[in-house]
């Protein structure tokens, strides 16, 4: 059995890098300090980065379901499936 190390830097880099677009901008600087946080912990406290990148995943599926619901709300059906399976993709991506 063979350990894989993991630069926590560089994980924090690639979530950032996921995050989508298509979110608020509120909620992109809630991130934006969720990742601040992860960067300061990521050499002395793993399970915080750990508890802030679920946090992450759960603001961006949730923001990406909001919009969904406004763009169902204005019958916009394809932009609002596109946003459903968007959240649900990087909700099993990043879990």
């Amino acid at each position: 059995m063979s350990a894989t190390v993991i630069n926590m830097h560089d994980y924090i880099e690639a979530l950032r890098l996921h995050v989508p677009p298509d979110i608020h901008p509120s909620t992109r600087s809630i991130i934006a300090e969720y990742l601040a946080e992860m960067h300061l912990a990521a050499d002395d406290d793993p399970a915080l980065v750990a508890k802030l990148a679920g946090f992450i995943c759960y603001r961006v599926a949730q923001e990406l379901r909001f919009e969904a619901e406004n763009c169902e709300s204005a019958r916009d059906f394809h932009e609002a499936y596109r946003l459903r399976r968007q959240a649900d993709r990087f909700e099993a991506s990043h879990a």
